[in-house]
């Protein structure tokens, strides 16, 4: 009934007023894209390193609307503008150094603008020198500050040069040795950039000298090893060690007195006094030590406390175990001279009897004393050794072969063969150390025995398995047979006078009476 009562003109008229409506809606509820182009305003800094802070201004399409920032097509940071304005900042991501660009993106628009960004490299060398002659100083340490604050730190090296990576800006170079400030300067980092590269250069004055000191004996050779210190008005002592060389090589405070004590395993033989220093001991103003030659004289005793004479005496250094001297002891006192170095040595006594080299005694000598005596001696020499064989009874056998060994090295060597005499005993070399002594009886190899001699005393070797009879010595199974034998035959022998004396007797009863 109600059908057709909206004409057609109206619906299309309804139909129109609806899709306004809804683009209105649509439309506020959207960004809003005006005519004004993408731009980036400014880039500061334009130029910098990998990770400094980057600020990008600049402008989009799009009103209220996304972006991205891109650096060398790398996403680094996305936003959204406030109105169109665009400001926002990012760190450089790592390159190598060069030209990139910078780019802002629309997102909504699709539209880009570019700028262009150098990454370089900032590098501040920093120079170490004497105050007083521009000498550099190596091994110093070289702290870096922003106002109060700490940044980084560097050792100089032997020319007297450190480096460091630091931004733009202003800077405090401070110089330290053994923790005590030497020297410091300020200094701008800024400058035009070459080559994508920004240098500055900087020289720190110091109250600080380097010194070169060196050991060396007589002779002029180096001294390794030797302890070296500085004193002075200065709360610590610098303690060093020649090197290989005999060298020491070192900074020191300058407007500085110092003494130098120069000691050899803990012994002091020199000291030098260096007033107010202020420049470099280098090359051949360095500072020569020498450390002195002694006489020493060396004697050899016995063990009877009488003079060894006509026995190798070697001398050897301590450290090193290098030979520094050699001789044989005299014919009248057993003595021999060196002239040594100040310091620690090995001394080795040598006999040379049997054609080996037999030591009789070693022992440690601190020469620190001018003209110094030392007696060595060698418990092991003139001793009156000897060896007894005696058999089961503890009575001499005499004729035994005693065949004596003695080490050389690791090896024994054959240099006596001996045969006791009637009492069983033989004397023994006067040599002592280690032996190893053979007995045979007869022929017969009764005993080995390995032994180390080192008092006169007489070796007794007890040969259980002999008697000795009438001055031959025989073996108990020998002797035991004989006897036995013997027995046999005196018994035989009285049962035959047995009989014979019964028949005697026998006849005389019976034979007729007169």
């Amino acid at each position: 009934m109600y059908k057709n009562l909206l004409p057609k003109k109206g619906k299309i008229t309804i139909v129109f007023v609806t899709i306004l409506l809804l683009t209105t809606l649509i439309s506020s509820l959207l960004p809003n894209a005006t005519a004004t182009p993408v731009e980036i305003v400014s880039v500061t800094p334009e130029s910098g390193q990998v990770g400094d802070v980057v600020r990008v201004i600049g402008q989009i399409d799009t009103t209220n609307g996304p972006y991205t920032i891109f650096f060398d097509e790398e996403k680094v940071k996305n936003g959204t503008a406030v109105e169109t304005m665009v400001n926002d900042t990012f760190n450089v991501p790592p390159r190598q150094t060069g030209s990139y660009d910078i780019t802002l993106h629309d997102i909504t628009t699709t539209n880009n603008a570019t700028a262009e960004f150098t990454v370089i490299e900032i590098i501040v060398y920093c120079q170490t020198r004497n105050k007083y002659d521009q000498k550099p100083l190596a091994n110093v340490s070289v702290d870096v500050y922003v106002n109060t604050t700490h940044i980084t730190s560097g050792n100089t090296n032997e020319t007297g040069w450190t480096n460091f990576r630091l931004d733009r800006g202003n800077y405090t170079f401070k110089a330290f040795w053994n923790e005590e400030l030497v020297g410091s300067i300020n200094g701008s980092v800024t400058g035009n950039v070459t080559d994508y590269m920004l240098e500055r250069t900087f020289y720190i004055e110091c109250e600080l000298a380097h010194i070169t000191i060196a050991v060396n004996d007589e002779a002029g050779n180096p001294l390794p090893f030797i302890n070296v210190d500085l004193t002075s008005s200065k709360p610590e002592t610098l303690l060093f060690e020649t090197n290989s060389t005999g060298i020491i090589a070192t900074n020191a405070f300058t407007n500085v007195s110092y003494t130098i004590e120069s000691r050899r395993y803990g012994y002091l033989f020199d000291t030098t006094l260096i007033e107010n220093l202020t420049y470099t001991r280098d090359g051949k103003d360095r500072i020569n030590i020498t450390c002195p030659t002694y006489n020493l004289f060396v004697y050899v005793l016995d063990s009877k406390e009488h003079a060894l004479k006509n026995v190798e005496v070697t001398v050897y250094e301590w450290s090193s175990e290098r030979i520094v001297g050699s001789g044989f002891t005299d014919s009248d006192f057993g003595s021999v001279a060196f002239n040594c170095t100040f310091g620690r040595y090995k001394i080795k006594v040598y006999s040379t009897e049997w054609g080996h080299k037999v030591v009789l005694n070693e022992t440690e000598l601190d020469l620190i004393e001018d003209p110094f005596f030392f007696a060595v001696h060698s418990r092991i020499s003139n001793l009156d050794p000897s060896v007894k064989v005696v058999d089961y009874f503890g009575q001499p056998i005499p004729n035994a072969q005693v065949k004596l060994e003695r080490k050389f090295d690791e090896e024994y060597v054959n240099v006596a063969n001996l045969t006791t005499e009637s009492d069983g005993t033989v004397p023994l070399p006067k040599i002592g150390g280690d032996y190893r002594i053979s007995v045979q009886v007869m022929g017969e190899y009764c005993e080995v025995r390995p032994l180390y001699l080192s008092e006169s005393k007489a070796i007794e070797f007890k040969i259980n398995k002999y008697v000795t009879v009438g001055g031959y010595p025989l073996q108990i199974a020998q002797l035991i047979t004989y006897t036995s034998l013997a027995l046999l035959i005196t018994t035989f022998a009285l049962a035959i006078a047995y009989r014979r004396l019964r028949k005697t007797i026998k006849k005389e009863k019976t034979s007729p009476k007169d």
